[in-house]
């Protein structure tokens, strides 16, 4: 049973009401904003820009009524109008509750399964528009961000960040006519609308914050934000029973056998070792994508003849539980380590990582991994309390530090649920954080609420690389200039460190952010080991 992290909605609302006053003064206080600047000149000191107010509303909405935001934020670009109609007829929040369940399984390509992998793939479209278009206003309100989040990557992207000359081939506009910057998205093929797509997105005001202005031949279509068009019930009464009963029948589990050990915690004489680390990353409203990262040596494992190499099989089984011991979320899946016949003893000498994606509410949890070599029939157990940053108190913050072996540019067909990938970086984590002297240490973050200077709408800071050994920096380094230029509220860093000068042992790798705008620090951390 996949059990939406929505759930944990209803103890929202119970927490919050008894705060409803308080939150109704603040409201009061922040929608009061006397003397507002017009819109062409900058705010006055002690005034708060168009782009925070309308920030701060998005922020009243979610703590006074979290489902109205799931309507319009988390979901807008993808319920159809039948479904909010729906929706906003309910008049229970277990109704509620029933329905999110229901809307995601409509969706899900594999009925009944655990993972639905189009429920994953659009919180991780949302997330990889959050990095790159986020601007004075979240990546996933933008333009770019709508079509990207709906439509998924296009298949080139022809950028001009400086401007440049744009050539009309329209019918009845000829010519061409150099113009500000822009982008143009060319799609093969956009779902509803049609083939051989081209859509161009112009950047009038030079803040990155690029707009649609020529779209495909369905061009309402996708100017058209259908979440404006949801603030109020509107049309024919629609049963909502259609809407709330199970779509598909559940799918018998996959693993019973390792279901039961999770129960019983009961495994092999020999277990298997593994690690599991988790990255989080925040979605929209209050939901967080969590990548669980799962190391197994593949020395531990039975590789059998598969054609002229060899291949070993996993079966792995993990669920989340809340602190009230509700399941937030399940994953299960059998992954495959194919080693070829020129590395096979090289292959064994590393690690197997594969990941399961999650999506969960900030707080406390519990995960449970059982995995079972399908060759040897040998187990392995792992329980471990497992903490979801909470991202939304606008603030500076980032996410936790990815030590990886790699980071590559993105190369899979955009239409695969990619591991590893976010946005349009192939990030391969070392989930132990063991690194080879002779090797790289490379590392992956992002940095969220980066404050902006009210001219320039650009952000004003600082960033440090740190290698410390008991507590003194034995490698000192400083973000480029030109990298940082490319920054808006948001902030990607991808950083390689060469290891050869450090001896065998354990480090801490630090990064000290400092926002200039908003005179905030932040220093996240994490140890990493050289042999």
């Amino acid at each position: 049973m996949t059990v939406a992290p929505h759930s944990r909605l209803l103890r929202v609302l119970q927490l919050r009401s008894n705060l409803l006053p308080l939150l109704l003064a603040i409201l009061v206080l922040l929608v009061y904003i006397p003397g507002a600047a017009s819109q062409s000149a900058p705010p006055a000191k002690g005034q708060l820009t168009k782009e925070e107010l309308r920030r701060q509303k998005a922020l009243r909405i979610e703590m006074i009524d979290p489902y109205a935001a799931w309507l319009r934020f988390e979901v807008g670009y993808i319920i159809t109008d039948e479904e909010a109609s729906v929706f906003k007829r309910l008049t229970t929040n277990a109704e509620r509750e029933n329905f999110i369940e229901q809307f995601w399984e409509r969706r899900n390509p594999e009925p009944g399964s655990l993972e639905n992998k189009f429920k994953q793939s659009y919180y991780r479209r949302i997330v990889s528009a959050n990095e790159l278009f986020s601007t004075s206003t979240p990546g996933w309100r933008s333009d770019r961000g709508r079509i990207y989040i709906k439509y998924g990557p296009p298949d080139e992207i022809e950028s001009h960040p400086h401007g440049g000359i744009m050539r009309w081939s329209e019918e009845n506009i000829g010519g061409e006519s150099t113009i500000i910057p822009f982008e143009r998205w060319y799609y093969r093929t956009m779902e509803g609308i049609g083939s051989n797509q081209v859509l161009i997105f112009v950047d009038p005001t030079t803040p990155g914050d690029y707009r649609l202005t020529i779209s495909p031949s369905d061009k309402d279509l996708l100017l058209h934000d259908p979440r404006h068009d949801r603030e109020m019930p509107s049309g024919p009464v629609v049963p909502p029973e259609a809407f709330l009963k199970p779509a598909h029948p559940p799918t018998p589990a996959k693993f019973p056998d390792l279901r039961a050990l999770i129960t019983s915690g009961q495994v092999s004489d020999h277990p298997i070792p593994f690690l599991v680390r988790t990255y989080a990353f925040p979605v929209i409203n209050q939901t967080t994508l969590a990548i669980i990262a799962v190391q197994i040596p593949a020395s531990e494992l039975r590789f059998q003849d598969k054609g002229e190499g060899k291949q070993a099989r996993v079966d792995v089984y993990a669920q989340v539980e809340s602190i009230t011991g509700r399941i937030a979320a399940e994953f299960e899946r059998a992954e495959l380590c194919d080693l070829p016949k020129d590395g096979i003893e090289r292959g064994i000498s590393e690690n197997l990582v594969f990941e399961g994606g999650m999506l969960l509410g900030a707080g406390y949890h519990k995960i449970t991994l059982a995995l079972k070599d399908e060759a040897s029939g040998r187990t392995g157990y792992l329980s471990a309390l497992l903490i979801v940053p909470d991202f939304h108190f606008h603030l500076c913050t980032s996410t936790p530090i990815i030590l990886a072996d790699s980071i590559k540019p993105r190369v899979l067909p955009k239409d695969q649920l990619e591991p590893f990938v976010i946005g349009n970086a192939k990030v391969m984590p070392n989930p132990g954080q063991v690194f080879a002297r002779q090797g790289n240490l490379h590392a992956y973050l992002q940095i969220y609420n980066l404050g902006l200077d009210p001219n320039t709408h650009k952000p004003d800071f600082s960033i440090e690389y740190e290698v410390l050994k008991d507590g003194k920096p034995v490698i000192e380094e400083r973000e480029e200039d030109a990298r940082r230029a490319e920054a808006s509220t948001e902030f990607t860093l991808t950083k390689t460190i060469p290891l050869k000068t450090l001896a065998p042992g354990g480090y801490t790798f630090q990064i000290n952010i400092a926002d200039k705008i908003t005179k905030q620090t932040i220093r996240p951390a994490t140890i990493f080991y050289v042999r």
